[in-house]
């Protein structure tokens, strides 16, 4: 039965659906909530397309041109387009530019142990299966505390792209790098022991 011939039926009978009731007490969702949550999806929608397209790649101080020479921003844009209504949506960069980030980190200080974990457990994800035979540690899952580092870092390196977009001359607002933030610690290379 279709739903005109089953309101037909429920009007010639008398009785009033439940939903009707609350349109008329003004209880229900009418046209203007559908119009805000409408309105809602297109900024969305446009704030997604922003960052997807136009978000700048935040990598390590000194380091900008390694990611610019490597084969990153092709996959940084892949992984943008992918996850961009997400990543907007909870306020984070993709897993893909926490890593670049991590990466050219990596070129300027040794990292710590979380850190160390943290890039090869993203460079296991993405790079893997790339290796035959893979002579790094395999990390296959964080810690607790690991996570919560990447969903920072991750956290950071959004903020950092959304005040390149809306500061006018494309720079960040602010100046201090995830690595003074999130106390990235560099070892000393004479020994494992951190600085």
């Amino acid at each position: 039965m279709s739903k005109q011939v089953a309101r037909t039926i429920k009007i010639k009978s008398g009785r009033k659906s439940k939903q009707e009731t609350s349109r008329r007490n003004g209880k229900g969702r009418g046209r203007n909530h559908r119009m805000k949550q409408d309105d809602l999806k297109l900024k969305v929608r446009g704030k997604a397309f922003l960052y997807a397209e136009r978000a700048p790649v935040i990598a390590y101080s000194g380091w900008e041109s390694c990611v610019k020479e490597l084969h990153f921003l092709d996959w940084i844009a892949h992984y943008r387009i992918r996850e961009a209504k997400w990543c907007v949506n909870n306020e984070v960069a993709t897993e893909y530019e926490a890593f670049t980030y991590l990466y050219t980190a990596s070129l300027a200080t040794p990292l710590d142990d979380e850190w160390y974990r943290i890039h090869f457990y993203l460079f296991n994800k993405f790079y893997g299966h790339l290796l035959k035979h893979n002579p790094i540690e395999e990390v296959e899952e964080l810690t607790e505390y690991e996570k919560h580092l990447l969903s920072e870092l991750r956290r950071w390196i959004f903020k950092q792209q959304m005040s390149v977009l809306k500061n006018k001359n494309g720079t960040p607002k602010e100046g201090r790098s995830v690595i003074d933030k999130l106390e990235i610690k560099p070892r000393c290379k004479e020994s494992s022991t951190l600085c």
